[in-house]
């Protein structure tokens, strides 16, 4: 367990995420309190998954809200409130 200031915190938080990639935990202290810790993240494989499929080209994300697919899919017979009144009558 790493105690670390404030300060010391901000003039050197690269050093200090660095750290945390490597799996150690930081306890930042204000005035020898602590007031936080950071923790590194737990290994999320739906989210490496779908990175994965980003990166091998499959899918595509350009990082903002997705749109809707290009070509809607078209149906045909009858709507679901007409299968939905057929049913009932």
């Amino acid at each position: 367990m790493a105690m670390v200031g404030i300060r010391e915190l901000k003039n050197r938080l690269s050093y200090y995420l660095s750290q945390v990639k490597k799996g150690r935990t930081i306890h930042v202290a204000e005035r020898g309190h602590r007031v936080a810790i950071i923790v590194p993240l737990p290994h999320d494989a739906e989210a490496e998954a779908l990175w994965r499929l980003v990166r091998t080209g499959h899918v595509s994300w350009s990082g903002g809200k997705p749109q809707g697919i290009r070509r809607p899919v078209k149906l045909t017979g009858p709507s679901i409130a007409q299968a939905v009144i057929d049913e009932r009558g």
